[in-house]
């Protein structure tokens, strides 16, 4: 039973895709973030550096230009940190749909 209840809480907090989670941010409430999945890092296990870039890369964007197409487009938060910004956002919807447009690309260059 504690299992089982443990795991409901994470799945409240956490939407798994292909390669791409979304994630329940621990330092702002209510607000998400996108993550590579375990499937992610299962596939390309030499893959080295900041998961934050990943999504930028794969778009075709620098890490800045990937964080204002973020905020314009998806009206995700930009907070400062000690290496990166860390895009969050306050609407899951909005971070819904742009993590399974990232799970549609990535597909796309699996596949390739």
């Amino acid at each position: 039973l504690i299992f089982f209840y443990c795991y409901v809480l994470l799945c409240e907090r956490r939407i798994i895709m292909k390669w791409f989670t979304l994630e329940e941010t621990p330092y702002h409430n209510n607000e998400w973030t996108i993550r590579p999945s375990n499937k992610f890092y299962e596939t390309f296990p030499g893959v080295r550096g900041s998961y934050l870039v990943y999504p930028a890369r794969l778009c075709g964007f620098t890490y800045g230009d990937w964080c204002r197409y973020c905020r314009d487009n998806y009206r995700a938060k930009l907070y400062g940190g000690s290496k990166y910004i860390v895009v969050t956002f306050p609407n899951k919807e909005d971070a819904n749909t742009l993590a399974k447009f990232l799970d549609n690309r990535m597909n796309k260059i699996v596949k390739e």
